[in-house]
């Protein structure tokens, strides 16, 4: 049904056949869906036409199994959640001066951008992602964007039914905080690394100071925070638990060390605090002994 063509298995894989079995060689790419295949559970026949080559695009493993599948959950998570209906628009950024794959039959386009648009109309609310197709590393709240931003990229005016006021509400804001509930509702991009002073570092760059010999600043704002029983206090910074990507822990001994009431103190604020860096089940962490070592903006 699309008239301008579209893709084939030869456009992502060879298959050739020896003694009764099947070799698959690769072009390197997913066949990507743009509506995801579980949003199709409910009917066998909707769920087979998900795999139409119309509703795939080539994509990179890493980013089409991690980054973009956490943005499908993000947006699938809402609707079970909160038993909301939403209108969801998905897409790649066509332009004319995207790669090809040059070993696929019809050439076809390798797409840099990926977008997805989200909207509550009853509520009023709106959110986009814009995802670049590269081993991005950041997790998906620095890469949401407003409506706005998508139709000025794209050219496409997506819902030009609205009311004008409508429209200026629902396009032009983008806060993941109203589409969240829950343990993560305070998550955070982390900081830019270009808006931090030298030698200071965001929360994704510490990973590679794990078992560093040096100390080093990290720097973020604190959206959790827990007391154990005996009196350790654990925090996280941009991400929560359990999707936590740094950690400091104070520990009741060192509490003394302080002049303030760490959990309560330093919740919502954003914070500086240096130390070594050390691996704790593959989140960086850091164990701050006294106040001096914390710096609250």
């Amino acid at each position: 049904m699309v008239k301008t063509g579209t893709a084939s298995d030869e456009d992502y894989f060879l298959k050739t056949y020896k003694d009764g079995k099947t070799k698959y060689d690769g072009f390197g790419y997913d066949r990507g869906h743009l509506a995801p295949s579980a949003d199709f559970k409910w009917s066998a026949e909707a769920l087979s036409e998900s795999y139409f080559y119309s509703n795939m695009t080539p994509q990179l493993p890493d980013f089409n199994r991690k980054y973009w599948a956490e943005v499908e959950s993000f947006c699938r998570d809402f609707v079970v959640n909160n038993e909301q209906k939403v209108f969801i628009v998905t897409a790649p950024v066509i332009t004319d001066t995207m790669s090809v794959q040059e070993r696929s039959i019809h050439k076809i386009g390798i797409p840099f951008y990926h977008y997805k648009i989200m909207v509550d109309y009853d509520k009023k609310n709106g959110i986009a992602f814009l995802m670049p197709q590269i081993n991005i590393g950041y997790p998906i709240e620095s890469y949401v964007v407003t409506i706005d931003s998508i139709e000025k990229l794209t050219g496409i005016n997506f819902f030009p039914k609205l009311s004008v006021e409508d429209e200026k509400k629902i396009e032009s804001t983008a806060d993941i905080s109203l589409w969240r509930s829950g343990k993560n509702k305070n998550d955070v991009a982390p900081i830019l690394n270009n808006q931090l002073p030298k030698n200071y570092y965001n929360t994704i760059e510490a990973k590679q100071f794990c078992d560093y010999p040096k100390e080093v600043t990290i720097c973020g704002k604190v959206v959790s925070i827990t007391k154990s029983k005996k009196g350790h206090i654990f925090i996280n910074l941009d991400k929560s638990f359990p999707k936590q990507i740094f950690s400091i822990t104070i520990w009741n001994a060192n509490l003394p060390n302080f002049s303030y009431e760490p959990e309560i103190f330093l919740q919502d604020k954003k914070i500086c605090v240096k130390g070594k860096i050390v691996d704790y089940q593959g989140t960086p962490c850091v164990y701050p002994e006294n106040e001096k070592f914390i710096e609250v903006e």
